[in-house]
């Protein structure tokens, strides 16, 4: 038994540490981009005031994300679904999406967080369609990942950060175009990523190409079949009651404390270094959970529960060299951003934990179960501080109200766990039992 742990142990490790490798590139290396950015633009208060408007902008997108991207790793990799068909269905949401955004969308939500938006709405505007851009890119990602090719995902994390840099080395710091050379160098890379997506998928028959014109009411019907189904819509749905509590609580408080920049710059330094890291495993586990092997469900847990142990010791030993790390990657942290910093460290590291279950859900399917969490954490959590938000008065207390949400959806998430475990356990038996008695 230790043996073929062991066995599978190592057979995981070599299948997908390069992956792992490339994922943290491709969250790592947009986000070098982001500190550039924030290097040329801190100096500059207003202009970093309307950067930091990314962040509920992107709570947002990260809600239509979900509905789009998150069900993928179940759908193509246990379900078998045309690669062809899902690329339709992502693309025409996106650009449905690009339409409701620039057609009221995006000032609705700038009312919902106190905003003005008037004085930039350009931004935002192309921002939003950057965005919806970025779920054709993470699903051509997830899809490559699947079918496990490494070359072309080198070929996405690199073409994206040369062309990203380039662009926005230029704009920033021989131009006036200030924050807009960021919607510039952004959709640029991404329309050049897509496409050139688009055409290795059909040369190669990812893409088994059929025509649209003549094949559009099968296309239609998978479209609405799609949009009705539990696989979108529960994550959907999920990722909608927690990024509205976080727009409508956190976001809201910051822009009514005018704390949003300093927030951003020390979340700049999270999504650049330990988010990196958590959202990369999180994408190997789904490949590892919904991969078709004759490695056993449980030594897959063994796996992901010894490489947790490493990564949790590795956030914790960081903690100690915040500003040296900070250094490094040249963010200049005062007392203020240093503090918001070192006060969300805990809560990241039992987010890692519970992101973690989180992934081992999605690939088995179990969409109900994080639904269910999301409905518990934003009730019982984010809700009572919605009506008491006339007390949110400084930063420190809206850094309570997020943790707490985050420790509690942790705790949530370890009970619905050890609940599956002990199902598995119950059906292993039951198969036992049933073969017995065939004998």
């Amino acid at each position: 038994m230790i043996k073929n742990l062991k066995n599978d142990f190592l057979i995981l490790l070599r299948n997908n540490v390069f992956y792992f490798l490339i994922f943290i590139l491709i969250y790592f290396l947009p986000k070098i981009n982001e500190l550039i950015r924030i290097h040329f633009i801190q100096s500059d208060i207003n202009q970093l005031d309307i950067l930091s408007q990314i962040t509920w902008l992107q709570a947002t997108l990260e809600i239509l994300q979900a509905f789009l991207i998150a069900p993928l790793f179940y759908l193509l990799e246990q379900k078998n679904e045309n690669a062809l068909k899902t690329f339709y269905f992502v693309s025409f949401f996106s650009l449905l999406f690009v339409c409701i955004g620039w057609g009221g969308g995006i000032w609705v939500i700038a009312k919902i967080v106190n905003y003005d938006i008037n004085s930039h709405y350009l931004f935002l505007y192309f921002q939003w369609l950057n965005g919806c851009l970025e779920f054709l890119v993470l699903f051509f990602i997830t899809l490559f990942l699947i079918k496990e090719n490494i070359k072309m995902l080198i070929f996405i994390c690199f073409l994206k950060f040369i062309i990203a840099f380039l662009i926005d080395f230029i704009l920033l710091k021989y131009t006036i175009f200030g924050v807009y050379s960021v919607n510039t160098s952004s959709i640029f890379s991404n329309l050049v990523l897509i496409v050139s997506s688009i055409y290795y998928c059909v040369q190669t028959k990812i893409f088994i190409y059929k025509s649209l014109i003549k094949n559009y009411k099968i296309y239609c019907m998978y479209i609405k079949k799609q949009f009705f189904s539990k696989e979108h819509m529960y994550p959907a749905i999920e990722q909608l009651l927690d990024n509205t509590s976080y727009i409508v609580v956190i976001l809201t408080g910051l822009n009514l404390i005018h704390k949003n920049s300093e927030y951003f710059t020390a979340m700049a330094y999270f999504w650049g270094i330990m988010l990196a890291l958590i959202l990369s495993f999180g994408n190997i586990i789904q490949k590892i959970i919904a991969g078709k092997d004759k490695i056993s469900f449980k030594n897959k847990l063994i796996f992901v529960f010894l490489t947790n142990n490493i990564f949790v010791f590795l956030f914790i030993t960081s903690y100690f060299y915040i500003d040296i790390i900070a250094n490094l990657v040249g963010l200049n942290l005062n007392n203020q951003i240093s503090n918001i910093i070192k006060s969300l460290y805990l809560a990241y590291i039992i987010f890692h934990l519970s992101y973690s279950i989180k992934c081992i859900f999605y690939a088995l399917g179990l969409f109900k179960f994080t639904f269910l969490i999301s409905i518990m954490v934003n009730t019982l959590i984010y809700l009572p501080y919605y009506f008491s938000q006339n007390n949110i008065k400084n930063i420190n207390t809206i850094i309570n109200i997020f943790s707490n949400g985050i420790y509690f959806n942790c705790i949530i998430s370890l009970i619905l766990f050890m609940f599956l475990i002990s199902y598995k356990k119950q059906m292993q038996i039951i198969k036992m039992l049933q073969l017995w008695i065939k004998f």
